[in-house]
């Protein structure tokens, strides 16, 4: 005999699992109030480099549900396992995280950096169907991305995100306009005041980095975004407001820039390999020399092959460190004198070429690496002339 009281309450076992696991896959299906606001919150650069750029997120406000949500793409974890490792091979993972947004703002607050809001215009229905779409990305299988710095990071997530969810697409019409920079042009604004971190990112960010972006690429960064939601006829948000305003000082110049280091070191090396007459010194001075920019050859072809970060590959700054540099440094172990002899020639001559062509050439280098190819060029066209009255006396 079928017992029907036990089959009406499995029934309402297998209705309620069907909604939960509904719930599980597709994230919260909450209807929003009509007093709902999603709102895009942009950070004012820090002092610190990974902070330098600024940070964008996207806050969720619906006074008559209490939610004050924002979604924030831009964590990682100190903690995860090979951290460095998986960060420099373009591997790690970043994640949206999900917080109060009083927790979020005091944040700022304690870091002196300015927090600015706008409202985006959106339909109920949109609004809710981004705030469904942030739920379902916080869910711990859906959390984690592989972040690119020009093509996957904060800002861009919430550019994907806006443009897969809002009807009306009249304001996305512009985004594949030019917006005549580059992305290292556009970087450089913020290092301005940093000059060694400038140096050393000119020097491991390849050929990519001197591509002239598009209006959505630039967006890229947290300001280029917040001042392109509402530069358009067709806003996409209201106006900008301050939440908090920072002092947003900008960090002291020093004087002992690298370009000023890179000329003093140079000069240096060419005015004592002029007056010291210890051979030995002579040699340790261009061992250190060759070998240290052979090794910088080696770490940008790293880099290149061996980095899933798109701006690190095609780096010409491979043109003047070369990694033949290493074995070159030990040339007096060489037997071959003429390979000597041609290898300084061509170099020394290739690198005033690069000094010659230097605005041609289509990645845009750092000037404060001027003065090292200069010094190169000097030290092989020496070394070729020593080479050179080897060979005779040993004819």
């Amino acid at each position: 005999m079928v017992n029907f009281t036990t089959l009406k309450r499995t029934a309402k076992y297998l209705i309620v699992l069907i909604i939960l696991t509904h719930f599980c896959t597709n994230g919260y299906s909450l209807q929003l109030s009509d007093q709902a606001e999603i709102s895009l919150l942009t950070c004012s650069p820090g002092t610190e480099l990974y902070s330098i750029f600024g940070h964008s997120a996207i806050r969720v406000w619906d006074p008559v549900l209490g939610i004050d949500y924002v979604y924030n793409y831009g964590v990682f974890d100190f903690n995860t396992p090979n951290f460095y490792m998986k960060f420099v091979k373009g591997k790690l993972l970043y994640q949206i995280d999900r917080t109060s947004f009083n927790f979020f703002v005091y944040g700022y607050i304690q870091e002196d950096r300015s927090v600015y809001q706008q409202i985006l215009i959106l339909s109920k229905k949109e609004k809710e169907q981004i705030f469904s779409a942030l739920e379902t990305n916080y869910l711990p299988q859906n959390r984690y991305y592989l972040y690119d710095f020009f093509y996957n990071n904060c800002c861009t997530k919430i550019i994907d995100l806006l443009e897969s969810q809002v009807k009306d697409k009249n304001w996305f019409l512009h985004l594949d306009n030019p917006a005549n920079m580059t992305f290292r042009q556009n970087i450089t604004v913020y290092l301005s005041s940093i000059e060694w971190a400038k140096f050393g990112i000119d020097l491991i960010m390849g050929l990519p980095a001197d591509k002239k972006m598009s209006v959505r690429e630039s967006m890229f960064l947290p300001d280029n975004l917040m001042n392109n939601l509402n530069s358009n006829s067709s806003k996409l948000a209201g106006n900008i407001v301050t939440l908090f305003k920072g002092s947003n000082i900008p960090p002291k110049r020093n004087m002992a820039n690298p370009n000023r280091i890179m000329w003093l070191i140079s000069i240096t090396i060419i005015l004592a390999t002029l007056i010291i007459k210890s051979k030995k010194t002579i040699i340790f001075i261009d061992k250190t020399i060759f070998l240290t920019t052979g090794l910088f050859g080696i770490f940008f072809l790293i880099l290149w092959l061996g980095t899933d970060h798109e701006s690190l590959k095609y780096n010409l700054n491979l043109l003047w460190a070369i990694p033949s540099n290493i074995v070159f440094a030990f040339r007096r172990k060489l037997k071959n004198n003429r390979m000597n002899k041609y290898y300084f020639l061509g170099y020394g001559i290739f690198l005033l070429f690069i000094i010659i062509f230097w605005k041609a050439i289509p990645q845009e280098f750092n000037k404060a690496a001027i003065p090292i190819i200069l010094l190169l060029s000097f030290r092989s066209f020496v070394l070729f002339r020593q080479v050179e009255k080897t060979a005779r006396h040993i004819n």
